[in-house]
């Protein structure tokens, strides 16, 4: 897992343009939970217990995009839908934050 999330982004961007498409900007946030989940603790967990784990784990900060990824996390695939304003800059501060955070933990 710790292999596996710095290249998170990268390997996305390879499939999905997280800048145009809602889905994939909401998947990267919920997939950069469910990982870092994953390696605190070394258990599975679904998508939506990860983004509450990280609400709780990230702190207020980014409880905004958090909070908003789970809103809509049900939407459906729709390839005209784009993100947010403003969330695709905050996933990826939020992905540096995680990587971060377990750069700090190796």
């Amino acid at each position: 897992m710790a292999q596996q999330h710095p290249e998170l982004m990268d390997g996305l961007s390879a499939w999905i343009d997280i800048g145009k498409i809602a889905w994939g900007q909401r998947y990267a946030v919920e997939a950069l939970c469910r990982m870092f989940w994953t390696y605190s603790d070394g258990q599975i967990h679904s998508k939506a217990s990860s983004l509450d784990w990280a609400l709780q784990t990230f702190g207020p900060d980014w409880a905004p995009l958090l909070q908003r990824v789970k809103a809509d996390r049900t939407r459906p695939w729709n390839p005209g839908e784009p993100p947010p304003p403003g969330s695709v800059g905050l996933t990826h501060k939020f992905a540096r934050a995680v990587l971060a955070r377990l750069n700090d933990n190796l």
